[in-house]
């Protein structure tokens, strides 16, 4: 049996964030999740051509460390601490057991999700095709529970983020190097899309799977500990609403980000037209875009 080992990166002085994530652990019953002590910004200078603020590159310098000082035999899962985590978590282990892991780099248990049509329609039918009860698709509030898992390619899903994945024997290898030659050359890009580009080009070999196991709290952009972002960008706000819809646990509070999209002068054209449908928000309207595959965002 293949051996695996888990960490969620967190801030000393984000207690609050550490809690949340201990009380996720014990929703679950998982034994094997501990503490990896964050970088943090606020003790870094970096370089004047550093291109990341200081939260940006103690982000990056977080997961580079956890990458580098864990088992490098063993499958290592990397949460940031404001995820959600699904019940049905352990699927993933299965995944490890029957080796079917083996071959990749990086597997991400969530993203940011490419927002064409084809992607978005993709991802749905994963989801009702494994879930257990179709009713929990339009109950936003129920527990969504999934029987099985499916890996895609992240070159044609995946747009960014990286706040839980997994990493491999091969990954363990592959990875640091990737992330010190990207330092060394500086200045350093975001994490997320330097997997993003290497997935591209070849790099790396990862997958995403498929309903997403672990997602960020809808609110948790708002509430970065990543000094100098933007606290309040509505677009990012509101793909991160599109991108709960595809995690296999409940997605209640995605009603407000679809009632601002309507209300915003950022909003597609295509969701202003006159039957002001809610193609990324609202289950059912999925639907639709799985059978009329040209609409367009």
């Amino acid at each position: 049996m293949a051996v695996f080992n888990g960490y969620y990166i967190n801030l000393d002085r984000s207690p609050e964030r550490r809690d949340h994530m201990e009380a996720e652990a014990q929703r679950l019953g998982i034994d094997w999740l501990q503490r990896f002590p964050a970088v943090d910004g606020r003790e870094l200078t970096p370089g004047p051509d550093c291109a990341l603020s200081k939260g940006g590159l103690a982000c990056f310098l977080s997961h580079l460390q956890i990458i580098e000082t864990t088992p490098a035999d063993g499958y290592t899962f990397i949460f940031e601490d404001d995820v959600q985590f699904s019940l049905d978590l352990p699927l993933a282990l299965g995944l490890i057991d029957e080796g079917i892991l083996e071959s990749y780099d990086l597997v991400l248990l969530d993203c940011q999700p490419n927002l064409a049509v084809e992607v978005l329609s993709t991802l749905w039918v994963c989801l009702k095709e494994r879930c257990i009860d179709p009713r929990f698709l339009e109950d936003f509030a129920a527990e969504r529970r999934i029987h099985s898992l499916a890996l895609y390619d992240p070159a044609g899903v995946y747009a960014w983020g990286i706040s839980s994945y997994l990493v491999t024997p091969r990954g363990h290898a592959s990875l640091p190097p990737l992330m010190r030659d990207c330092l060394d050359r500086g200045p350093p890009g975001q994490w997320d899309l330097l997997v993003r580009d290497a997935c591209r080009d070849g790099r790396i070999k990862a997958a995403v799977i498929a309903p997403f196991l672990a997602t960020p709290l809808l609110d948790s952009y708002a509430d970065t500990t990543i000094d100098n972002r933007a606290q309040d960008d509505f677009k990012m706000r509101t793909a991160s609403a599109v991108r709960r819809m595809f995690f296999a646990g409940p997605v209640s509070g995605v009603e407000p980000y679809a009632a601002r999209l309507f209300d915003s002068a950022l909003a597609p054209v295509a969701l202003r037209a006159p039957n002001r449908l809610m193609p990324q928000l609202v289950a059912r309207v999925f639907d639709v875009l799985v059978e009329q595959k040209g609409f367009t965002l």
